[in-house]
């Protein structure tokens, strides 16, 4: 918690070597809201998104792609921002916790149902345009 009440966070990532060890950690995001929950999800074009709950109240999707080196050892992530949703201006709240929605196999637009401290449930539709993607709300119950 900061001075001004906020809440401030990274994201590390610990990439685990074939033996199951722990390798080197990689510092993905600093300076950054709290980090409350985060779930991942492999695509079927084998790229890695990870969806996390921010102290923000927002709900923001990266995709990791992973180096390997010649012995087919992970050696580095390499993050992309893919998109963050919008917070209402009259409804602050904490974004706890999220989940990818698998009900939905084979679609190939994912959705995110995410809850939020002012007692909200919401499922977000990931928005394809042209070569943008945006995280939009479509339904909450509160």
């Amino acid at each position: 918690l900061q001075g001004d009440g906020s809440r401030a966070g990274r994201m590390d990532l610990f990439l685990i070597k074939g033996d199951y060890k722990l390798g080197e950690k990689q510092t993905i995001e600093t300076g950054t809201c709290g980090i409350l929950d985060g779930k991942w999800m492999k695509r079927e074009n084998g790229e890695f998104w990870f969806a996390s709950a921010r102290s923000t109240g927002q709900v923001r999707i990266d995709s990791f792609s992973f180096h390997e080196s010649e012995e087919n050892k992970v050696e580095r992530a390499y993050t992309r921002h893919v998109a963050t949703s919008k917070v209402l201006q009259d409804e602050p709240a904490l974004c706890l916790s999220l989940s990818w929605d698998t009900t939905r196999c084979g679609e190939e637009q994912p959705r995110i149902v995410s809850s939020y401290s002012n007692g909200k449930v919401a499922i977000h539709d990931m928005v394809h345009t042209n070569d943008t993607v945006e995280l939009v709300e479509r339904q909450s119950w509160l």
